[in-house]
C-alpha cells in the first residue's frame, strides 16, 4: 500500500517554520541540560510577562468584529488547515502553562480543545 501526500509551498514553508522553532527549542534545552540548570530558575522577562492580545481579531457569535463593549468574543488559534497560528501561539502556550489571564478588564482563556482564544468581560 503506497499513500502520497502533495503539499502546496505555503504548507511546506509553515512546516519548515514549525521545524526551525522546534530545533531552537531542544538546543536551548540541551544548552540548559548541559550546565544542569534547572529550567524553571532560568526564566527570560518575556516569560514572565502577560502575553499581547493586541492584535487578536476579535469575533462575536456569527463571524463579525467584536468591539470593546461585547461581553464575549473569540477568535482562531490554528488556520484552517488545523495549524497553530505562530501569532497566537505565545498566548496559547501561555494559557497551557499559567491558566487563564486578565488584561484590560478581560479574562482571556482557551477552549478545551484549544482551537479558540476566548475574551470574557470581567
Amino acid at each position: 500500500m503506497s499513500v502520497t501526500v502533495t503539499l502546496s509551498q505555503s504548507h511546506v514553508e509553515k512546516l519548515l517554520n514549525i521545524i526551525d522553532e522546534s530545533e531552537r527549542c531542544l538546543l536551548e534545552a540541551r544548552s540548559l541540560l548541559s550546565m544542569n540548570v534547572s529550567t524553571k530558575q532560568v526564566q527570560t522577562p518575556t516569560q514572565q510577562k502577560t502575553p499581547s492580545i493586541q492584535y487578536i481579531k476579535w469575533r462575536v457569535k456569527g463571524g463579525g468584529s467584536a468591539g470593546p463593549s461585547d461581553d464575549f468574543a473569540f477568535d482562531f488559534t490554528q488556520d484552517r488547515d488545523g495549524i497553530l497560528s505562530r501569532d497566537k501561539a505565545p498566548i496559547v502556550d501561555y494559557i497551557k502553562q499559567r491558566g487563564p489571564f486578565q488584561v484590560g478588564g478581560y479574562e482571556i482563556t482557551l477552549s478545551k480543545d484549544s482551537k479558540f482564544l476566548q475574551r470574557k468581560r470581567m
